[in-house]
């Protein structure tokens, strides 16, 4: 009986290691993937970033604009995300083309109520998209990141 049960443990040892070292090396191949797509995104959204604040404030021009987010697009599209996160593209590509649209309507800055209205719509899809990779950051282990909006954290707790 006592050998009985002894196996019975060292087995079970033997099983939750397997699985332990499994989900360990996952984790790795995981965060690899995921820092690998975000440093590949991050430096065309950095672009949009740049231009969402011209059009805020009004420096820049309209045909600038629209070349800078039209690339960008083609850039973030063609970086194919890890699968843990697919969708992820499709959100870029939604906000971008919700910034392209009003960078084609606006004509001469300053933004008027109409104008700030859409920016604002266009945000809250680029932030859908930062919010969930930094949804991944924080499960993965790597905390947040200040190079995207960081939606989650700026609320407040009700």
């Amino acid at each position: 009986m006592f050998f009985a049960t002894l196996a019975v443990v060292v087995l079970g040892a033997a099983g939750a290691t397997s699985v332990f070292l499994v989900g360990s090396k996952q984790r790795r191949d995981d965060r690899r993937a995921y820092l690998a797509y975000e440093r590949a995104v991050l430096v065309p959204l950095a672009e949009v970033r740049r231009v969402e604040r011209e059009m805020r404030s009004g420096d820049g021009e309209v045909i600038v604009w629209l070349g800078t987010l039209t690339r960008a697009q083609a850039e973030v599209l063609a970086i194919e995300p890890p699968s843990f996160i697919r969708g992820v593209d499709l959100l870029w590509a939604d906000a971008l083309d919700g910034y392209a649209r009003l960078a084609e309507r606006l004509g001469p800055p300053p933004l008027g109520a109409a104008s700030l209205a859409d920016l604002a719509r266009a945000d809250a899809l680029f932030d859908r998209a930062a919010e969930r990779m930094q949804f991944h950051r924080r499960r993965l282990g790597l905390g947040a990141t200040t190079e995207l909006p960081d939606p989650a954290s700026e609320r407040t707790p009700d």
